[in-house]
């Protein structure tokens, strides 16, 4: 397989993958005046820390975010305000 191809490859499940965390969080948008399970939110991996981001109001579980696989190592350094489990 040509590095092209590979590159092309990972941009599109790349944008596969950025669209379909957005459309899931929709969801969780959309529901927000049910009962939800923020632990079981925080920690799913169709929720980036770009969206934990802009969404500060919701009631995120640091538990769950510390669990959340899109969560790197990175940014629990450049975040040590916050109390990561």
């Amino acid at each position: 397989m040509s590095l092209y191809r590979l590159k092309r490859t990972q941009q599109v499940r790349n944008k596969v993958k950025n669209t379909w965390s957005r459309e899931w969080f929709q969801f969780v948008l959309d529901h927000s005046n049910k009962r939800l399970d923020f632990y079981d939110i925080s920690r799913n991996e169709n929720i980036t820390w770009e969206i934990i981001q802009e969404n500060p109001y919701f009631p995120w579980n640091m538990s769950g975010i510390s669990r959340n696989p899109n969560v790197t190592w990175e940014i629990i350094q450049n975040h040590p305000e916050l109390k990561w489990n």
